[in-house]
C-alpha cells in the first residue's frame, strides 16, 4: 500500500515553484520521464540545490548514478567546480550516463564508475577519498551497508543526504501488515533510519520532501 506522504495540492504547488538550472538539463528531466527513468523530483533537486549553495562541497560521492541527471544536476549547481565520484552497478545505466554526462558538458567535474557499490566503496576509502558532501540513492534495503562505507569517508561538517527514505509512506507501515515482497525492503529502511537518527555524532533530519529524504551532518 503506498500512501501520500504530503498533501497533494501543497506537492503540486511546490513543483509550481520549480526552475530547471538550464534548458538542456530541462529536456534531460522531460526525456528521463517520458521513458519511465525515475530522476530526482523536483522538490528534492530544490532542496539540494540550496545545500549546494551553502555548502559549496569540493568532493562530492553519489551512489546511484542511474542515468546521471543528479550527478549532472549538482555539477552544474556548482559551475563545474567540484569533482563529483558517482557509482553505478547496472552496466547500461552506466554506459547511457557516460553519454549523458558528455552531452551536458560535464566529463571534467565528474567520474564514473560500474562496480558493485560496497566494493567500490572500500576501494575509494582504501585510496584514502574524503568527501565533503554523499548522496545515497540506490538500493533501498542496502542504505546501511553504504553508511557504514561512507561514514569513512567524511569529516566534520560533512554532509550525508538519503533519497526514497520513506519509500512511498511504506516505510510508516509495520514490517508484518506490509505485502511480503516488501517486508524486508520496509524493515531495513525503518531500521537504518532509527539509527542514523540515533547516533551521537551525526545531526540526521527526516524530511517528507519529494519521496523523504534524511539530512545527516556529521558533527
Amino acid at each position: 500500500m503506498d500512501l501520500n506522504i504530503t498533501n497533494e495540492a501543497v506537492t503540486d504547488h511546490i513543483r509550481g515553484l520549480y526552475t530547471p538550472i538550464d534548458s538542456d538539463m530541462a529536456e534531460f528531466r522531460k526525456e528521463a520521464v517520458e521513458a519511465g527513468v525515475p530522476v530526482i523530483m523536483e522538490e528534492t533537486e530544490m532542496l539540494i540545490n540550496t545545500i549546494m549553495i551553502i555548502l559549496r562541497p569540493h568532493n562530492i560521492l553519489e551512489i546511484g548514478t542511474a542515468l546521471g541527471y543528479s550527478a549532472c544536476f549538482m555539477s552544474k549547481a556548482l559551475e563545474g567546480d567540484v569533482k563529483i565520484t558517482t557509482i553505478e552497478k547496472n552496466y547500461e545505466s552506466f554506459m547511457k550516463a557516460n553519454d549523458n554526462v558528455a552531452q551536458q558538458k560535464c566529463s571534467e567535474s565528474i567520474d564514473l564508475i560500474c562496480d558493485d557499490a560496497v566494493h567500490a566503496l572500500k576501494q575509494l576509502r582504501d585510496g584514502g577519498r574524503m568527501y565533503d558532501f554523499v548522496f545515497i540513492d540506490a538500493a533501498k534495503s542496502h542504505y546501511r551497508s553504504f553508511w557504514d562505507e561512507v561514514v569513512k569517508m567524511v569529516h566534520r561538517g560533512s554532509v550525508i543526504l538519503c533519497d526514497n527514505v520513506l519509500m512511498r509512506g511504506t516505510t510508516v507501515i509495520p514490517p508484518e501488515e506490509a505485502e511480503h515482497k516488501h517486508r524486508t525492503n520496509i524493515r531495513n529502511m525503518r531500521e537504518f533510519l532509527e539509527y542514523i537518527c540515533g547516533l551521537e555524532n551525526v545531526q540526521t533530519s527526516v524530511v517528507a520532501a519529494g519521496d523523504g529524504v534524511s539530512i545527516s551532518y556529521i558533527k
